[in-house]
């Protein structure tokens, strides 16, 4: 396949929810919306709608900070929260 499959990779990560505390496995077929912008999360969710692959955001991440944006463009700042989030989750 195409387009955001070849994004995802093998692997496992434990993530702790943020309202039950309890833990769920988000595997390869997982997704991580490194935002809390609860409007970008919406948009998100709607254009990915039927994809799948269960999406995840930093409000079920309580303990992992947000990344600064401090890249000079959307692209910068994009590429910069997927190195750094993929390095703190692990995967």
């Amino acid at each position: 396949m195409n387009g955001l499959h070849d994004l995802l990779r093998p692997g496992w990560i434990f993530a702790r929810h943020a309202n039950s505390g309890g833990f769920e496995v988000i595997t390869a077929r997982s997704l991580v919306l490194a935002t809390l912008n609860q409007g970008k999360l919406r948009e998100l969710r709607e254009l990915l709608a039927g994809w799948p692959f269960q999406l995840y955001s930093l409000t079920d991440f309580p303990n992992i900070d947000p990344v600064p944006e401090t890249g000079g463009s959307f692209i910068e700042n994009a590429s910069l929260k997927a190195v750094v989030m993929q390095s703190r989750l692990g995967a």
